[in-house]
């Protein structure tokens, strides 16, 4: 009998400790951002409204006007190379994935022009998966002050 409660005591101890930890979704934070810009680019009323879905709406999800008026002028021709990724925990301990890209757009003087920046994703619990953090809630302020020079 003692060896039977000692075993169900293990079993529910394992239980409890592997569900307290949430898995990540199969989907990578690459993969999201990648699918995102590629329908950004490819325009078209469905294509914006498939990418809006994955921004997303824990602090701020602009409307469907205001999305299509923002991401309206994305060149097609937008080339986005994915450099790294890493998931950390923001400030309230919840889990974002930074993904840092190089893009490389036409410029309006011929050739192209070529810059690195990072995309924040937020992983909704509910849906478990990755959602775009489109209005950068999830930058530190000092990434402001970093880029704006003060």
């Amino acid at each position: 009998m003692f060896k039977k409660l000692v075993c169900l005591s293990i079993v529910i101890l394992l239980i409890g400790c592997s569900s307290s930890q949430q898995k990540l979704p199969e989907e990578t934070p690459e993969k999201v951002v990648e699918r995102f810009f590629k329908l950004l680019g490819e325009g078209g009323a469905s294509s914006l409204a498939e990418a809006r879905k994955m921004v997303s709406d824990k602090y701020y999800l602009p409307s469907e006007e205001n999305f299509k008026k923002w991401v309206g002028q994305y060149p097609a021709s937008t080339k986005i190379k994915n450099l790294q990724s890493k998931i950390v925990k923001d400030k309230r301990d919840e889990k974002i994935a930074q993904v840092t890209l190089e893009y490389t757009v036409p410029s309006y003087f011929g050739g192209t022009y070529t810059a690195k920046s990072s995309v924040n994703l937020i992983l909704d619990n509910k849906s478990n998966s990755w959602k775009v953090d489109f209005t950068a809630e999830t930058l530190p302020e000092e990434a402001y002050k970093k880029e704006g020079g003060g």
